[in-house]
């Protein structure tokens, strides 16, 4: 009778031991591991398809149309439309090749917006991933990416949250810890979402860049766990984002950031106390290179407890310290001691996912920004029931950046939408977006309403997997 007991409780454990071993390291990606977006509104369950095939592939085709009621600012002599109508068609491709020791991950998104109302600010958009993870040994392994992306105004209003796109893959839990701890996973959702950085994470990103812009980011890294409860990583990256000029900037969003760049290194030691509880201490960092703050040098150490409360639930909390440096005397950026923190929630049943974030930081890799307080909440709720047709989505975002002597800059927005499969092949999505691209003193230069917007989109997606190689 003990024995059996022993085995039943035993075997009741096992995912909470999964889940207590990579927690942390989830908490760790939600707060500072953003990952590059692809063109998709709603990254679906019932379009996108598997992701364990091997071999280079046409993963998806679609169409889509807009509508936004953003307008610019009245040039002088000129006849600017109050709204917009946007035409686009996307396309995606991906290359995986995954072996014993090995896998290899790459994928490309070009696409095009035709803008009906602004010709002008019309233009093509792309966007690359590539990621390879190894085993080294049986306690090794290494893991490095690459991302980039060139991206229109027009186009970003739909980009879904970083947080947005986890919880709508199919993936579970386990899976999705499982493959932030190895750096790469057999899912080729994951991959393209857990390497990189991308500026369009950022609800500010047109704000402070303009109506083009381009960001890049690569990362190196390597993890040793001596023991199943005790892992050792350090990573080792920089990030880059810069405004592109538009054929006709008269009438696009006017850029607050020149070109900013920013690398980081970190040293991250996990240790699971219990199945349920797990621990991680965190030290960073970084340098930042812009025309707006030369040399801003960062320094933080932070310390993450995360908790399993069931099947269903976790909560993390952290809370750190960190310095500023600014070479440059004269400016806006704080300097001196600053104080970081972190809190998250995670529920997810048969059908519904939902996970909440903030983080209050120094930096921000997705913009390329030091110098001031980030602070960052996200948030984001799926329902896909498997079998179902339907999907539904909802996620927002909101962002302060705050400096010394001058107001802070906010900008948030919320995106809403479902979908429905047509074919087994072929689904139909619509997404509603609203926002507001900075506080009113900052954007009375940049877009007529104090920046807020309002746009709907209609699309057709066409998954076909079809293997060209």
């Amino acid at each position: 009778m003990k024995a059996t007991l022993s085995r039943r409780i035993r075997y009741r454990a096992i995912p909470y031991v999964v889940m207590g071993r990579h927690l942390a390291t989830l908490v760790l990606f939600l707060a500072f591991g953003p990952g590059l977006k692809g063109q998709d509104t709603l990254p679906t369950t019932a379009a996108a398809g598997g992701g364990n095939r091997n071999g280079f592939r046409l993963n998806t085709l679609s169409f889509s149309t807009s509508y936004t009621n953003l307008s610019y600012p009245q040039q002088a002599g000129a006849s600017v439309p109050s709204a917009s109508t946007i035409l686009g068609g996307a396309a995606s491709v991906g290359w995986v090749v995954s072996r014993e020791n090995t896998n290899f991950s790459l994928s490309y998104s070009p696409s095009y917006a035709s803008n009906l109302n602004y010709s002008s600010l019309s233009g093509a958009n792309h966007a690359l991933t590539l990621s390879v993870s190894r085993k080294l040994a049986a306690k090794w392994h290494w893991n490095a990416s690459a991302a980039g992306s060139i991206t229109n105004f027009d186009q970003s209003l739909f980009a879904p949250s970083q947080l947005s796109q986890i919880v709508s893959t199919t993936a579970s839990f386990d899976q999705i810890a499982a493959s932030l701890l190895t750096g790469t996973s057999s899912n080729i959702q994951l991959n393209n979402l857990l390497n990189g950085v991308s500026a369009l994470d950022s609800p500010a990103v047109s704000a402070l860049y303009g109506n083009r812009f381009f960001g890049a980011s690569a990362n190196t890294g390597i993890s040793y766990a001596p023991t199943s409860r005790l892992t050792i990583g350090w990573q080792v990256g920089a990030s880059r984002t810069q405004p592109l000029h538009s054929q006709n900037d008269n009438i696009a969003p006017q850029t607050i950031q020149n070109a900013n760049t920013l690398g980081q290194s970190s040293l991250n030691v996990g240790y699971s106390l219990s199945p349920r509880t797990s621990v991680t201490v965190s030290a960073n960092a970084s340098r930042s290179l812009s025309s707006v703050f030369p040399r801003i040098y960062t320094g933080t150490l932070t310390a993450t407890v995360s908790r399993t409360m069931s099947r269903r639930w976790f909560l993390n909390a952290g809370a750190g310290g960190g310095y500023l440096e600014n070479s440059v005397a004269a400016g806006p950026a704080r300097q001196g001691p600053q104080y970081t923190y972190s809190g998250g929630i995670g529920f997810k049943t048969f059908a519904h996912t939902f996970m909440v974030n903030y983080n209050r930081s120094l930096n921000n890799s997705n913009l390329a920004l030091a110098g001031g307080i980030f602070n960052v909440a996200t948030a984001a709720w799926t329902w896909s029931r498997p079998g179902s047709a339907w999907w539904v989505q909802a996620s927002s975002s909101y962002q302060q950046q705050a400096y010394s002597r001058i107001p802070s800059f906010n900008s948030w927005n919320a995106l809403a939408g479902f979908g429905r499969s047509l074919a087994p092949q072929l689904a139909i999505q619509v997404a509603y977006t609203v926002g507001e691209l900075g506080n009113l003193g900052y954007t009375t230069s940049i877009v007529n309403h104090g920046g807020l917007y309002n746009a709907v989109r209609v699309s057709f997606v066409w998954s076909p997997q079809a293997r060209l190689i």
